[in-house]
């Protein structure tokens, strides 16, 4: 197995979409990517080869500006449906499949956690007015319910290449797949009651998404650009999570040493006495989603806008294993209503190419 096809094991394993529909400042951001040197989040559009295939484990983190206190106690007197949670990880385990030279499948299976979350007390239009009095006499405005965590929804792609120019190494591709209702749905808080449908591991509903990818090799650097649309539908507690828009664009750079070949060319006698592969890649990352509707209506404090600029670095060794990480930061945040914001996003893992 030589560099190249390393190369693109070691991205292609990435190709890990996390699609867990709830509030866009407390989920698991989209991770699909696949290529040759190419970006960890964005989309490149070179499948795999026909035989080859891969297995990988991936941790991402978001970390929250929590509301305060006393930002919960003012939307609890305003019966506002508002919540803060300080993290969200989650870890995923899945594979990649070279089916021709041109289609790669791939699946995820992620566990979700929601740390610590804390909502502003309100009463929900069934409540009695004995019950309301003795929350507000108890000063019981902010309910502190504690960690949400379980299995998350598996995810079940497509990437079909379906047009390519070998002399200016340009590649397009059609991206699909499919969500199933394989999380949990049923977790409750500390205080007993079930969590409301947008703060569970799973989503219960069948959602599919499809979109395009593109990827220009140029010496050492790989430019890569991808949109996805996920169609979401109804699921638990009769609530439909929005759909998601993802655009994103991203820069690699194959930094090698001395002896660096240029970008997604390595020859097999290369491979044979060469040191270790490294990428360096920069990214924007786009991520739009809808408001939650739920059976009483649209929760206003859900969706939103968000853009992340991250920088990563990924380096690939002997008999296909490969390691990365990632930070970045939103420039971007039109969230609507009353939302944690996030604050930094994390993401590592390993691979094992075949």
């Amino acid at each position: 197995m030589n560099l190249r096809h390393l190369a693109r094991i070691a991205t292609a394993l990435i190709c890990m979409l996390v699609i867990s529909k709830d509030l866009i400042a407390d989920h698991p951001t989209l991770s699909l990517g696949q290529g040759h040197a190419s970006a960890l989040t964005t989309v490149s559009a070179v499948p795999l080869s026909a035989d080859q295939s891969a297995l990988g484990f991936q941790q991402q983190m978001i970390f929250n500006d929590e509301l305060t206190d006393t930002e919960l106690e003012f939307f609890s007197d305003l019966d506002e449906d508002v919540h803060s949670v300080e993290s969200v990880f989650s870890t995923s385990l899945g594979g990649v499949f070279g089916i021709s030279n041109d289609l790669t499948i791939g699946f995820q299976l992620p566990y979700v956690t929601r740390n610590n979350i804390r909502e502003a007390h309100h009463e929900d239009d069934d409540s009695d007015e004995e019950h309301h009095n003795a929350a507000i006499a108890h000063e019981e405005k902010v309910e502190q319910l504690g960690d949400s965590s379980g299995i998350g929804d598996t995810t079940v792609y497509g990437q079909y290449r379906f047009w390519k120019n070998a002399n200016e190494d340009v590649h397009a591709a059609l991206l699909f797949g499919i969500k199933t209702p394989t999380g949990r749905t049923d977790v409750r808080s500390a205080e007993g009651e079930r969590f409301e449908a947008e703060l569970q591991p799973g989503s219960g509903s069948w959602d599919v998404f499809a979109g395009l990818a593109a990827s220009k090799s140029l010496e050492r650097l790989g430019f890569d650009t991808n949109i996805l649309y996920t169609f979401a539908n109804d699921g638990s507690q009769n609530t439909n999570l929005g759909d998601v828009f993802n655009y994103n664009f991203a820069l690699s750079l194959r930094a090698r040493g001395k002896d660096a070949e240029p970008h997604g060319h390595l020859d097999e006698k290369s491979h044979e006495h060469s040191d270790t592969v490294w990428d360096l890649i920069f990214e924007i990352n786009g991520d739009w989603r809808e408001r939650v509707e739920k059976p009483e209506g649209t929760d206003n404090n859900t969706g939103g806008n968000i853009i992340y600029l991250s920088a990563a670095t990924r380096v690939a060794w002997g008999r296909g294993w490969s390691a990365y990480i990632s930070a970045g930061v939103p420039v971007l945040k039109e969230l609507n209503g009353v939302q944690s914001e996030p604050k930094t996003r994390v993401l590592f893992g390993i691979n094992k190419g075949f």
